[in-house]
């Protein structure tokens, strides 16, 4: 069982506690949710059963007591271009 981190996606568990993000899947269906879901800081996951399991990467990053959590939110676009303007009255055409 794993407890969510701040910034944690579904994909950050699955690398992880599985050593890949193709577990990722198997872990959103155990979980009941989807791997698109924000996650909620403390929320508990269950381990996945997946036949994706990379023990090398999984265990790599226990032993070294790694945490991941990559989770980028989505920021507001830059406002590029002139915006809006009235032929006239606020743009003056000479």
């Amino acid at each position: 069982m794993a407890k969510v981190l701040h910034n944690q996606s579904l994909l950050d568990l699955s690398v992880q506690f599985e050593g890949t993000v193709l577990s990722a899947f198997d872990l959103a269906i155990q979980n009941q949710t989807s791997i698109t879901d924000d996650l909620i800081v403390g929320q508990e996951f269950k381990n996945a059963v997946t036949v994706f399991r990379k023990n090398d990467v999984a265990n790599y990053f226990k032993d070294k007591n790694q945490l991941i959590a990559t989770k980028v939110g989505i920021q507001q676009p830059l406002a590029l271009g002139i915006g809006t303007m009235k032929i006239e009255s606020t743009f003056i055409v000479s």
